[in-house]
């Protein structure tokens, strides 16, 4: 946003306050730092400063968040974000005993999910949408939810306004079974169902005896099982669980259960949407999902691809005419490749012209492979991060025990789950050369490392690629 945005801002605040110019900007930089850097511009400090003067800035246009920037606080603000579910009204008692009726809605973008609460039936009466379509919430705020997640409540003027934007799929947001390791609300869990389900009773806060469901879920190797009980299912529901079904699961919650053991748990509000049969998948030995496109190497005059096949990750390296032919190549193509054979973590292959074919591509795909900095404990394979520069990178002059000296460029990164150091040497580095704080980054096959202290770093290794992003 620019300057002049900025301050008309400011004017306004000064017009309506008894504060001169200096000293609201003074107020603008104290709110940016009591919030933490990298979470807000100068604009959206300048809405904060105005809402703790007790100011409404109606003559201005409202700024549109995304999610990964809302903060508690904010009011009368528009969001920008994507359509997940919304349940059915639930009641709840007003202070002065009165009965009345909310809804819940979840909203994600990216790999964020964000709650919404309904409190006026009239925002949703013509509200119709489908999974993954934009929508714009106007005129809601924001407050810390009882698990400390950023909720977003409605207000008397909310509107839900539909955009004409492509719609977004919800893949980027899917937890698979493996990757449940912490309690967490609101949230999106697939596996397959490799148990029969069970039906049980219960007595509800009622006193009257009611149903739930319970089942196993697990990885697709079948390694890892987490049990998952729905309680008060529907007949819907009830029908779509069927073992041996890979199936997605919205709008659940992991929790300590029965053994101290992490469990899913979810409600007549949770969309159950089968994708695939076990039984009925294979997986296809010759295709592969293209992760990564190394830097080309000067040296050596070759190129080194990441590649996906299922679970698995492997390197592909091309030299000489070949190095050219993957130029065309894109992150999240699949490609066919014949007459190869895999020795440890390579593809080996002679002629990549001749033996590759591009088939299609599937850029939801790549979510399994995303990862944030709090995940990277779960991970010990290269991986797909989304990252904001925290310092200048600097390239300093290492010397090895043998005498011989090596470059090493590294910057200290974040996200909002926490800090990494991201590095390479020699020519891994020089893609993280001249990269400024608050640059953001998606880094395609980081490969993370534990340090003595317990923290972790990203490697860039000769199959990582580096893209800044550009809002």
């Amino acid at each position: 946003m620019d300057d002049s945005y900025l301050n008309r801002i400011i004017d306004e605040i000064s017009s309506k306050s008894a504060l001169t110019k200096e000293e609201i900007s003074s107020l603008i930089q104290k709110k940016k730092s009591s919030i933490g850097s990298g979470y807000l511009t100068d604009t959206g400090a300048a809405y904060l400063v105005a809402s703790d003067l007790g100011l409404t800035l109606s003559e201005i246009k409202t700024k549109i968040y995304k999610l990964n920037e809302l903060i508690s606080g904010l009011n009368s603000v528009n969001v920008y974000c994507h359509f997940l579910m919304l349940s059915r009204p639930r009641t709840f008692m007003r202070k002065d005993g009165t009965i009345s009726e909310y809804f819940k809605m979840l909203v994600f973008d990216d790999r964020i999910i964000n709650r919404v609460l309904i409190w006026n039936a009239e925002t949703i009466n013509k509200l119709d949408q489908k999974i993954g379509e934009p929508i714009i919430l106007e005129n809601v705020n924001t407050r810390l939810g009882r698990d400390r997640k950023i909720e977003i409540h409605t207000t008397e003027t909310t509107k839900i306004r539909q955009q004409s934007d492509t719609p977004k799929t919800y893949k980027v947001i899917i937890k698979e079974v493996r990757e449940i390791n912490n309690e967490e609300n609101d949230i999106v869990v697939s596996g397959v169902l490799s148990s029969k389900p069970r039906i049980m009773e219960f007595n509800s806060k009622d006193n009257s005896i009611k149903n739930a469901v319970s089942f196993l879920l697990s990885d697709r190797s079948s390694s890892v099982n987490l049990r998952v009980v729905i309680w008060t299912p529907t007949t819907e529901q009830l029908d779509l669980l069927v073992q041996n079904k890979e199936i997605v699961l919205i709008n659940v919650k992991c929790k300590i259960g029965r053994e101290r053991k992490y469990e899913i748990h979810g409600d007549a509000d949770t969309k159950i949407i089968v994708t695939e049969d076990k039984d009925k998948r294979g997986q296809v030995e010759n295709q592969f999902i293209v992760l990564s496109l190394g830097a080309p190497n000067i040296f050596t005059s070759s190129r080194t691809l990441l590649l996906g096949n299922g679970n698995n990750i492997m390197k592909l390296t091309v030299s000489n005419e070949d190095v050219d032919l993957v130029e065309s190549l894109n992150i999240g193509d699949i490609i066919e490749i014949k007459n190869y054979y895999i020795k440890n973590d390579q593809i080996l292959l002679n002629n990549f012209q001749d033996n590759t074919k591009l088939i299609g591509s599937d850029e939801s795909a790549l979510s399994k492979f995303t990862v944030n900095i709090k995940g990277l404990q779960e991970r010990s394979t290269p991986i797909i991060i989304e990252l904001v520069a925290l310092s200048k990178s600097i390239t300093k002059t290492i010397k090895l025990r043998n005498g011989k000296s090596i470059l090493k460029t590294e910057l200290l990164v974040g996200d909002e789950t926490g800090e990494a150091q991201l590095f390479g040497w020699e020519n891994q580095g020089k893609q993280l050369v001249s990269i400024l704080p608050g640059t953001r980054l998606l880094v395609y096959g980081a490969l993370p490392a534990k340090q003595f202290d317990g923290s972790f770093s990203l490697q860039c290794r000769e199959y990582t690629q580096v893209k800044r992003i550009m809002d």
